[in-house]
């Protein structure tokens, strides 16, 4: 039977509400042994960032994702998060090369700032 991983993330959710770590370790277990059964392992990544997501919004945060196509520079790095580090984001830090150049940054899956040479160079020929 194939649930759909919101699904899994969502009741995950519910269920975890106000539980303290042992029964939130028990119900992970189960819901991972009914994953499994029902033959959805394969969404278990999809499952996870749902799950996450929904743990962000019930607690008033948000992600911001943070792409640069080689190692950010520390100095940078402390900027960032002095700016979106105030307990309101989750910064995730990745690293891809094909942004050539620039920064790009994602919040929330929704809103993005663009600022890569990738884009820039897109905009430049699609003129």
């Amino acid at each position: 039977m194939k649930i759909p991983p919101k699904m899994y993330a969502k009741v995950f959710s519910e269920l975890t509400k106000n539980k303290s770590p042992e029964e939130i370790k028990e119900i992970t277990e189960k819901l991972a042994k009914l994953v499994s059964k029902n033959g959805d392992i394969g969404s278990k990544e999809e499952i996870i960032k749902f799950a996450e997501k929904y743990e962000r919004e019930s607690n008033g945060k948000h992600h911001l994702l943070l792409q640069t196509a080689r190692m950010i520079p520390d100095k940078l790095y402390v900027e960032v998060l002095k700016k979106f580090g105030d307990g309101k984001y989750d910064v995730e830090n990745s690293i891809d090369e094909k942004l050539l150049a620039g920064i790009r940054m994602v919040v929330d899956d929704s809103k993005e700032l663009d600022l890569s040479f990738k884009k820039i160079l897109g905009d430049l020929f699609d003129k």
